[in-house]
């Protein structure tokens, strides 16, 4: 998940960063919840099963390739954005 421009992107699901082209709002709307127990979530995150350590940096290289990015004086590829990356272990 990412968090760019007060808006919400699921960095495994390009489409989030798609907007409508009438109104203008993202297709894909994400929405911060708290649960019992003062658990946050967020509703709509594409969640993807994984069965190795390298599955799991495929998809973690592939949401960081899906983050907003853009040059500054100090950094040519710098992160315009703040990301959250779980993972769940059973």
């Amino acid at each position: 998940m990412e968090l760019y421009n007060e808006e919400l992107h699921d960095l495994l699901d390009p489409a989030s960063m798609m907007r409508d082209k009438i109104t203008g709002r993202p297709v894909k709307e994400l929405q911060i919840r708290e649960e019992k127990g003062g658990v946050i979530s967020v509703k709509g995150l594409k969640e993807q099963e994984v069965n190795s350590q390298e599955e799991c940096i495929h998809l973690l290289n592939s949401g960081i390739n899906h983050r907003q990015t853009s040059s500054t004086l100090m950094n040519e590829g710098s992160s315009r954005s703040h990301a959250i990356f779980t993972i769940t272990i059973e």
